[in-house]
């Protein structure tokens, strides 16, 4: 994962777009690796969490998911 490293630029406050699944898990992973923290990766959609976790598993064992039901925070 070193060669990813002249390619992503790890610094706070900082947002990426545009990457593709694959390249957006390898960014997770790498910057995991890298800064030896705990991330919290939050998206929109349970689909869209679930499709992330699944690939993110790839790379990383040590990941979780805490899924939250769209429907039950529309209606609260």
């Amino acid at each position: 994962m070193k060669e990813l490293d002249k390619y992503f630029k790890y610094e706070n406050n900082l947002t990426i777009t545009g990457l593709t699944h694959e390249l957006a898990y390898l960014y997770v992973s790498n910057l995991f690796l890298q800064k030896k923290e705990n991330i919290i990766v939050l998206l929109s959609t349970l689909y869209e969490a679930n499709t992330f976790f699944a690939g993110i598993k790839n790379y990383q064992q040590d990941t979780y998911l805490f899924p939250m039901d769209d429907f039950i925070t529309s209606m609260a």
